[in-house]
């Protein structure tokens, strides 16, 4: 039987010269971004997020 939870697919721009995107998934939009935000995702934490799509 199918799971009723969504997933979430969502593309993180930062504010480098060069500009990186991160691609990530999670059931929980809010509370991954804000774990971005504070720091504590390895991948994201040496830069600063400017765009979430």
């Amino acid at each position: 039987m199918p799971s009723s939870t969504f997933h979430y697919v969502y593309i993180l721009i930062n504010e480098d010269s060069t500009p990186k995107r991160y691609v990530g998934i999670t059931t929980d939009l809010n509370a991954r971004l804000k774990k971005h935000n504070s720091g504590s995702v390895t991948h994201t934490k040496k830069h600063l997020i400017s765009n979430a799509r």
